[in-house]
């Protein structure tokens, strides 16, 4: 009987072990950022319990990955990716398609210009470019501004000096880790404070109102701070650009301190100008050749940023003050007249010009459960100006002295959700409000008083489809109502439509098609009863009948990456 039992259960051994060696099944996931956001190219190795290796994979470009052909047994994953901390998980694999729930990837503060990356330092993801600056890059560069340079990203053309950033479908709305910044604050920032760059050429969710959208993402400190100082002086001429930042992190609180002072002062500049001038009698030619001229202005500015982060929240508070003042500008100039009447005459302008701005701005960025989000702002702004222009040609005069008050305030909140079924839909809501009130006196005396309020309601849905073709889209509608004084209440709705259409041929490859339908808000410029002379021939007047705006954009254009080109 026991020899019995022995050779049934060696016979039984013997049926089982083939079907035992050769079972297989697979692990199969998907990993995401604390926003939801899925992430490409992470790395993924999948250990035995007594840390062997078994194989290794990264994700794809939707933030997916697989191991298939593995045999049933305990095992724990390793994710890992420059930037973000590392994530080991569980895995037992108890039936033959095993699925594990989403893995998180947390951001980490790593010094990353003391990294060797090896592979692609752009990094196509299905709706951003994802940019690694190198240490060579980073190196070469003084500003935010000079690093984006440096990145020479395609199709984008960055002016350092002004501050301009322009892709094909135009300009681009910068942003350090999720939130819009200024001139001021991309001018002041570190390059090796920023651990990488997203481009959004196809701006969706909560940039799905910008052209395009470029963020910095920072390192962020705990503790410590810095003062940093930059100044810019031309030999030529009288030209120069000085600036003091001062940064002071304390836990999850961070106080930016930013001051400026730029000038120019030269003479010397030389301006020809042809003009054609078409009147019902006759035509007349002028040509414009300076003389002598004289220029001077200056612009001093303080910012304070108070700024509170963690993983649930981004606030941030911001006040600033930002004075110009360019007086006593000259220019002679030699007029050459021809058609009609042709005579030579000499003519002077002098201008001068100031004006004081001061700027409150609220902030909040809010991670609410479920992948979803709640993003607010507040801003006030109020801006006094102060124009004076004088011109002189032989026996013709003008004069012109305006003084100019606008108050500005505006309101925004955005809602969004992202689902896991490749969904995503956000609600936006947003007040716009203007008053301008504006004198002049001299040849033509007037006093103009605009108001215009602006309420815009937009909601997007974004939707990808077998992970090569998204689609979004975002109806609107704008309620505009102004009042010229004097003049009759005006109220309008207009539609507004933004539409995108992206098929990514492959990680490297894609056809986008964007189209825009939207309008824009008067300016007391252009809509009032003012009337200036400029010289003898130009006369400059507002249209108080000017009707509402509507503009549309359709582009269409195709972007790849052939090996290192």
């Amino acid at each position: 009987m026991k020899y019995t039992v022995v050779f049934l259960v060696y016979l039984l051994s013997i049926f089982l072990f083939p079907q035992i060696l050769y079972a297989q099944c697979s692990i199969t996931g998907k990993v995401t950022d604390l926003e939801g956001q899925s992430l490409s190219y992470i790395s993924v190795q999948l250990f035995r319990v007594d840390s062997s290796f078994v194989t290794g994979t990264t994700t794809d470009t939707l933030g997916y990955y697989q191991f298939t052909k593995v045999s049933p047994s305990p095992y724990f994953i390793v994710f890992s990716s420059i930037g973000y901390k590392k994530q080991i998980v569980n895995a037992n694999t108890t039936e033959k398609k095993n699925e594990l729930p989403p893995v998180i990837m947390e951001t980490d503060n790593i010094e990353l210009n003391e990294v060797v990356v090896k592979g692609a330092s752009v990094i196509r993801q299905k709706d951003r470019l994802l940019i690694l600056p190198d240490k060579q890059q980073v190196k070469q560069a003084g500003t935010g501004y000079d690093l984006l340079y440096n990145l020479m990203i395609p199709g984008m053309e960055v002016d350092r000096i002004k501050g301009k950033v322009k892709t094909f479908g135009g300009e681009a709305t910068l942003y350090i880790d999720g939130r819009k910044a200024d001139y001021r604050e991309v001018q002041s920032l570190r390059p090796r404070d920023i651990e990488k760059v997203e481009y959004f050429d196809t701006p969706s969710g909560r940039y799905a109102d910008d052209v395009a959208a470029i963020n910095y993402i920072t390192r962020q400190y705990k503790s410590g701070g810095y003062v940093a100082i930059d100044g810019r002086q031309a030999m030529g001429y009288l030209n120069g650009d000085y600036n003091i930042v001062s940064k002071l992190s304390h836990g999850n609180m961070n106080y930016t301190l930013f001051a400026g002072y730029s000038m120019n002062k030269y003479k010397g500049d030389i301006n020809d100008n042809h003009e054609y001038f078409i009147f019902p009698k006759y035509a007349i030619d002028r040509k414009t050749n300076t003389l002598d001229n004289k220029v001077k202005s200056d612009n001093q500015y303080v910012q304070l940023n108070i700024a509170n982060q963690n993983k649930k929240r981004n606030l941030l508070a911001k006040i600033s003050f930002v004075r110009n003042d360019a007086p006593d500008n000259f220019s002679r100039e030699l007029l050459e007249y021809g058609g009609g009447h042709t005579m030579n005459k000499e003519s002077s302008k002098t201008t001068n010009q100031s004006g004081n701005m001061p700027t409150i701005d609220l902030y909040g960025y809010f991670n609410l459960k479920n992948n979803q989000y709640i993003e607010s702002s507040l801003a006030g702004t109020y801006a006094n100006n102060s124009y004076s222009y004088n011109y002189l040609e032989d026996k013709y005069t003008t004069l012109t002295h305006t003084k100019e008050d606008i108050y500005t305030v505006r309101a925004d909140i955005k809602y969004g959700i992202r689902w896991k079924e490749r969904n995503a839909l956000s609600l936006r809501i947003g007040h716009y409000h203007t008053i301008s009130s504006s004198h002049y006196d001299g040849n033509n005396s007037s006093w103009q008083h605009l108001w215009t309020g602006q309420t815009l309601f937009y909601a997007e849905y974004n939707r990808m489809f077998k992970k090569n073709l998204t689609f979004s889209v975002s109806p609107g509608l704008s309620s505009l109502q102004y009042r010229l004084h004097n003049e009759k209440r005006i109220s309008q709705i207009s539609p507004r439509l933004k539409t995108n259409l992206t098929y990514r041929i492959s990680s490297l490859h894609q056809i986008v098609f964007n189209g825009v339908l939207g309008n824009t808000q008067p300016q007391i410029s252009q809509l009032s009863n003012a009337v200036q002379e400029i010289d003898s021939l130009i006369i400059k007047r507002g249209n108080p009948n000017l009707d509402n705006t509507i503009f549309g954009d359709v582009n269409f254009n195709y972007s790849g990456q052939f090996k290192n080109l």
